[in-house]
């Protein structure tokens, strides 16, 4: 579907119920992002970016992650130690949905020059909106699904309520396949 007949009012439960049957079983980790982006855009979803970030324990890399863009290919960022003493970490969305272990979110049409510069480079990229929700593993550790839309309205309130729904089984499948 593309982005001029997305649905007015979508849901999750499609692409959460793929997700758990299908989705699961995908051992590629950028076939499955993707699929689930595929999934989200077939549902009505007003997506354009989609980052899922991971902390690990990898004696090289501090976290890694899968950026999916519509239009481009997945591309996979590698991070490594060191960078939560950063100016690409401190004070970065990512750092205050960490923290605050809740749901962290941003016009991106509406920025101030003080406002991180990964908000702005978004901006400048088409971004107008901008939702970063907790992934929260067994072991206690949050990890970030960051969602962006490219739509002037920016996220509805029932964008963010699917998302939110979205959150909890992508947290447990993708912890399963991060192991």
């Amino acid at each position: 579907m593309d982005q001029g007949q997305r649905v007015a009012v979508w849901s999750a439960a499609p692409a959460i119920d793929w997700l758990l049957r299908e989705g699961r079983l995908i051992q590629d980790s950028v076939r499955l992002v993707d699929a689930l982006a595929s999934q989200l855009l077939d549902a009505g979803a007003p997506l354009w970016r989609m980052r899922l970030g991971f902390f690990t324990n990898h004696p090289q890399l501090a976290a890694w992650a899968h950026i999916w863009t519509r239009g481009q290919p997945t591309r996979i960022e590698r991070i490594p130690h060191g960078v939560q003493r950063t100016g690409a970490y401190i004070g970065s969305p990512a750092q205050k949905m960490v923290e605050s272990g809740g749901a962290v979110r941003y016009r991106l049409d509406d920025l101030s020059p003080s406002d991180h510069p990964v908000l702005h480079e978004l901006a400048a990229a088409g971004g107008r909106d901008y939702l970063l929700l907790p992934l929260q593993f067994s072991d206690g550790s949050r990890n970030v699904l960051a969602l962006a839309t490219d739509e002037a309205r920016g996220f509805t309130g029932r964008d963010l309520e699917n998302f939110e729904i979205l959150s909890h089984p992508l947290a447990a499948v993708l912890e399963v396949a991060a192991t």
